[in-house]
């Protein structure tokens, strides 16, 4: 970023009025030099991982305001339940917010749509400032005329356990059925889109972009691994994921799968009981589940000004510095910045999410908007092999048909 953008603050501010919109009274939130962040919460996040995730997000933006200090941040929030019908509101006032932080996953919502509802724009980036991404983040979000979003943090998915129960987590998808057979209490995911991780350890890709070819039978072989896997007297699968947080933290579960913006919650209920892991893997691949992220997108009513301040904060969050601290701070994010550099050696938890991010990516916005389109159909499917109802072979071929680009 231009060396000219960081100015040094003209006046002390309080904390609280940095967090919140700037010193001065409440009319001193409108003009050009506000931006206005709306802000997605999931609400089946736990309270303290939500709370974790805020305060990274305030401490960039407080930092941010140091050095420009005339430049005010109005921020708000909307679960994400509400958040189609919030944006259809602002947007027929003329309200858009200039910035959106919204949740990409598997589930996520579908920029594609958002843009053809004209709630967002594209942004355009240099050479220069396409170097704070890593690659494999930033390119899902490129369109003809720039990026329809910026990552900001990313949530490598892991495995979570009771060390008093279980000396370390499974390696591999036949670990996980050995211990389910020894009546080791194990928690899985039954929504088909938090399963995603699965169905790339068995080598199918349909909805991960560059991994080449699916491999012939692996639809087969993952319904296969579902059917053994519910059968076994320790596994369970489970449609809510809070089930399976809940349950890790009451002692339900020995081990569950999980995300690592989950840490700080599982940490403080758990304490040194709470071992981290990478995911179990194939029988001869490595599983590459969507990468979890936050990220920015820009609205598209914005004046010119409003535009340049929006991207300049985005800009900001994401240099090396930036994303060190904040990493450092959270104990729960992998740095989208390829040069923030953590000493991994020294911490556990960062070291494993690291390890974890290796093999993930995010999924497209094309392959996103495809699994919302099918998943309905694909989880009818699987919840017929999970209950015994129908077998494998079964369903099979119309689960390979769904998956068809």
């Amino acid at each position: 970023m231009p060396a000219a953008r960081f100015r040094l603050p003209l006046a002390a501010c309080p904390l609280l009025g940095l967090l919140l919109a700037g010193c001065g009274s409440p009319s001193s939130l409108v003009g050009a030099n506000t931006i206005s962040v709306l802000v997605e919460q999931r609400d089946q996040l736990d309270p303290q991982d939500r709370a974790i995730s805020r305060q990274g997000l305030l401490k960039g933006i407080a930092d941010f305001r140091s050095f420009n200090p005339n430049v005010q941040v109005k921020l708000s929030k909307v679960s994400s339940a509400q958040l189609d019908n919030r944006l259809q509101d602002l947007y027929a006032r003329g309200l858009l917010p200039d910035l959106m932080i919204l949740q990409t996953s598997t589930g996520g919502t579908s920029l594609l749509t958002f843009r053809q509802k004209n709630y967002i724009r594209a942004v355009t980036l240099t050479s220069n400032e396409r170097r704070e991404w890593r690659s494999k983040l930033l390119k899902p979000f490129e369109v003809a005329n720039g990026y329809l979003a910026l990552p900001i943090f990313a949530y490598p998915n892991l495995a979570c356990f009771d060390t008093d129960k279980l000396a370390r987590s499974p390696r591999s998808f036949d670990g996980l059925i050995k211990l389910g057979s020894s009546n080791v209490s194990m928690g899985m995911d039954a929504d088909f889109r938090q399963l995603l991780w699965l169905l790339s350890g068995f080598g199918n890709h349909a909805f991960v972009e560059g991994k080449g070819t699916s491999r012939p039978g692996s639809v087969r072989a993952f319904l296969e691994w579902i059917r053994l896997a519910s059968s076994q007297p320790g596994i369970s699968f489970v449609e809510d994921k809070n089930i399976l947080h809940n349950g890790l933290i009451k002692g339900n579960f020995a081990w569950i799968p999980c995300q690592s913006r989950s840490l700080p919650s599982l940490k403080k209920a758990l304490g040194s009981r709470l071992g981290v892991g990478v995911m179990p893997t194939g029988p001869d691949v490595s599983p590459a589940p969507g990468l979890n992220l936050s990220i920015w997108a820009f609205g598209s009513q914005s004046s010119a000004r409003q535009q340049y301040l929006a991207k300049d904060l985005a800009l900001f969050g994401v240099n090396a510095i930036q994303q060190r601290n904040l990493a450092l701070q959270m104990g729960t994010i992998l740095p989208v910045n390829p040069y923030a550099s953590l000493p991994s050696k020294a911490y556990t938890g960062l070291r494993v999410i690291e390890q974890s991010s290796t093999t993930e990516v995010p999924l497209s916005m094309a392959s996103q908007e495809r699994l919302a389109r099918v998943a309905p159909e694909l989880q009818k499917l699987l919840g017929q092999v999970i209950s015994g109802y129908s077998l494998p072979a079964e369903v099979a071929p119309q689960f390979e048909e769904l998956l068809k680009p």
